[in-house]
């Protein structure tokens, strides 16, 4: 007992240490883009990587293995990259998100705005296989 004690407490701080805001909106993942729609960009480019690497994003992602959150490459498997998909997954990012891949939630990031967002989604985005 005291084990499982432990290990929830070290979850729960690893969480608060990685997130910087505990707050979340509910939202829910029925948009994949049914209809055909524009391709959103996708860039080689590693500004978006620096961006995840100067935030708090590590503590929670990994580009190939599920830490806390999904990995980038689940990430990018599970939508479709077009541009109304870059803008609902960059919302996530600055909002929060709740239920979509378990029941711990991803903290919002107010501090970052829309411009940011998107180029970390697109540097997540390139890693669709």
């Amino acid at each position: 007992m005291k084990r499982l004690t432990y290990i929830s407490l070290l979850f729960i701080v690893t969480t608060l240490v990685a997130c910087n805001n505990s707050a979340t909106q509910n939202n829910s993942d029925t948009t994949k883009a049914t209809a055909p729609a524009a391709q959103a960009p996708i860039s080689a480019d590693p500004e978006g990587l620096t961006l995840i690497k100067q935030n708090d994003c590590t503590g929670c992602h990994n580009a190939e293995s599920k830490v806390i959150g999904p990995s980038y490459t689940e990430i990018a498997a599970k939508y479709t990259n077009t541009i109304d998909n870059m803008e609902l997954l960059s919302g996530k990012i600055m909002n929060g998100s709740n239920g979509v891949w378990g029941t711990v939630p991803m903290p919002a990031h107010p501090g970052l705005d829309k411009e940011t967002a998107k180029k970390m989604m697109t540097y997540i985005m390139s890693l669709k296989k």
